[in-house]
């Protein structure tokens, strides 16, 4: 069950979305670049509870800073869904579906891994975008049981982490630790994809 709503946003350029969601209540801008917003309506008044609300964006590498600090990213409401769901980084956690319909929208086999079991990439090139996701992919198979696929066990080996900020570390980490039932699935998961030894 989810414990928060995530929207992604499409064909409305970032002011007008801002001004829209005011109409709402509370908004708070997120991200590098503003590209997100944190929405707190009448009904959340009393709780900590924010509507996550982003636009579909792209990443662009600095070649000369491999940290993930060197990714810029640049909201674009008119990019297609499923270029946006390519720069996701694990077939689960690109799963959406359309609010006004019900409609589950996969467009990289989500579900299948879904019923399988298994934590699948995306794709290589937006994966190695972030040298965290190694760290997810761990702690993601410690919280939920999942096997990894051979592919992106094998391809976490070629992720430079040496530039990770221990910040976000500890925050995988963390979430590992604090959610999931067993914890040394994720343990293992991170010696077999490299996370440890690095």
């Amino acid at each position: 069950k989810s414990k928060d709503i995530d929207f992604e946003i499409y064909g409305i350029p970032k002011d007008d979305l801002e001004e829209l969601l005011s109409g709402l209540g509370q908004v708070r801008k997120e991200g590098k670049q503003f590209e997100a917003f944190l929405v707190r309506g009448p009904e959340f008044e009393k709780t900590d509870e924010m509507i996550d609300v982003a636009m579909p964006r792209r990443e662009t590498d600095k070649p000369d800073d491999p940290s993930h600090k060197g990714v810029e990213t640049e909201a674009d409401p008119y990019m297609n869904y499923c270029r946006a769901c390519s720069r996701r980084d694990l077939t689960i956690g690109a799963l959406g579906m359309d609010p006004l319909t019900g409609k589950i929208m996969d467009v990289v086999g989500g579900l299948d891994d879904l019923r399988d079991k298994k934590i699948r990439m995306v794709s290589e090139e937006t994966f190695a975008q972030d040298p965290l996701r190694p760290f997810r992919v761990a702690q993601f198979a410690g919280r939920l049981g999942f096997g990894v696929d051979q592919k992106t066990r094998e391809f976490c080996w070629q992720v430079d982490q040496k530039h990770l900020k221990p910040s976000r570390v500890v925050k995988e980490l963390s979430k590992l630790f604090r959610k999931s039932p067993l914890p040394s699935v994720g343990l293992d998961v991170a010696r077999r994809v490299g996370v440890i030894e690095q």
